[in-house]
This record gives C-alpha cells, sequence and structure tokens, in this order.
C-alpha cells in the first residue's frame, strides 16, 4: 500500500502487525507524481479510492496511470474511483484549475467520461459504473481497467483483422466459436502458431481457424 502521509503509514503497518498479517500488509510512503517504487510485470492488481481525484495535474493523473500499467502483470486490473462531473461539488467553490474545485478547503480534481478514456490508454476498459457515497451524496465512477495480455504491436496486427468481417468470429473446434475479441486466440494467429480464419461455407462472417 501507498501513500503520501507517513501517519497513514505507520497506522496501517501496526494495524497489519497487530492482526498477524505483517508479512502480508506493507504500507510505503510515497508521493504518486513519482514513479512507482516497484518492477513491471510485479502485481495482479491495483485499487484506489479516490486517488485519481487528488489536486494533481491531468498530466500527472495520466503518469500516474501508466505507472500502474508498468508494474502491472498482463492481464492485471486497475480498479479506480474517482468523483465525477455530476457531482453537486462540481463547478462551485474556488476554481484551482483544469477540473479541480476547492469546496471546504479540499481540493477535487473530477472526471467526466472523456478524462476516464484518456486516463485508460494503453488498458482495455472492462466498465465504468456509477454509485454515490456520503450524506451528500457524492456521486462516482467506478472505473475497471485490464492491462492488455498481448504487445502493443500485436494488438494493432488484431485489430486489422478485425476490421475484416469475415473474421468476426473463428471456430476452433467442432461446435465452439471464439469471437474476434478473443486475444489468445488472435495473437496466436499472429505469432503464426494458428493459420487465419477463412469463411466457412454456411456464413460470410464465419470462420475457422485450423
Amino acid at each position: 500500500m501507498l501513500d503520501y502521509s507517513q501517519i497513514a503509514v505507520d497506522m496501517v503497518n501496526g494495524k497489519a502487525q497487530a492482526s498477524g498479517l505483517g508479512e502480508l500488509v506493507t504500507a510505503i510512503r510515497h508521493d504518486v507524481r513519482a514513479a512507482l517504487p516497484f518492477a513491471d510485470n510485479r502485481f495482479d492488481a491495483a485499487y484506489s479510492h479516490m486517488l485519481y481525484c487528488m489536486p494533481i495535474t491531468n498530466a500527472e493523473v495520466e503518469r500516474l496511470s501508466q505507472e500502474i500499467h508498468r508494474v502491472l502483470k498482463p492481464g492485471g486490473l486497475n480498479i479506480f474511483t474517482v468523483r465525477h462531473t455530476g457531482d453537486p461539488h462540481f463547478g462551485t467553490g474556488i476554481h484551482r484549475g483544469e477540473e479541480m474545485y476547492e469546496v471546504g478547503g479540499f481540493i477535487v480534481n473530477f472526471f467526466d467520461r472523456a478524462k476516464v478514456e484518456r486516463v485508460s490508454q494503453g488498458y482495455d476498459l472492462l466498465n465504468v459504473g456509477e454509485f454515490e457515497e456520503g450524506g451528500m451524496p457524492r456521486k462516482l465512477f467506478r472505473v475497471t481497467l485490464k492491462k492488455p495480455t498481448v504487445r502493443p504491436e500485436e494488438r494493432q496486427n488484431i485489430n486489422d483483422i478485425r476490421h475484416d468481417r469475415r473474421y468476426s468470429t473463428a471456430t476452433v473446434e467442432p461446435g465452439v466459436e471464439v469471437p474476434q475479441n478473443s486475444s489468445r486466440i488472435w495473437s496466436a494467429i499472429i505469432r503464426g502458431e494458428l493459420s487465419p480464419p477463412r469463411p466457412t461455407p454456411n456464413s460470410p462472417v464465419g470462420g475457422e481457424v485450423v
């Protein structure tokens, strides 16, 4: 776990030790505007609650999202929550630049859908859900991103194939169809481990992998 506050770090580490979880939970003080102190492809998942809403610039948020992408394993998830522009506090108080507003001494960086998509570059955007929290209530997005399991150059070739309507479906064994968004099948085709699908006799948009 990362936190900017040493008080919070000490509290988490103390509770982890008291609960017998000291070997499983470690909190570290870190400023997320800097590179994350972890190796590439280390974690299965990352979770943050309103971290992206902190008073940091949009460029810094995008860099943070790419740093999380770097330390996730292929197929790893980045799940985060942000207050969105439908929140009652958006557009009120003191404007602090970009989509940031200070209300009651707190600066919040608000998100719309386009901003969610910008910080999702390089990920597969799996879901954007909405929920409410607190007495106002605060209105938030819950965003689930997935680090792709194929390399960027493979993804481009896969996308080229996907735009060919003949290859909208692949059959890997009798009676089992694999949709075009199956990265496992399409990356194998790109690597030459499988032949490209060919149209089936009965369907102009079907195909089979041999």
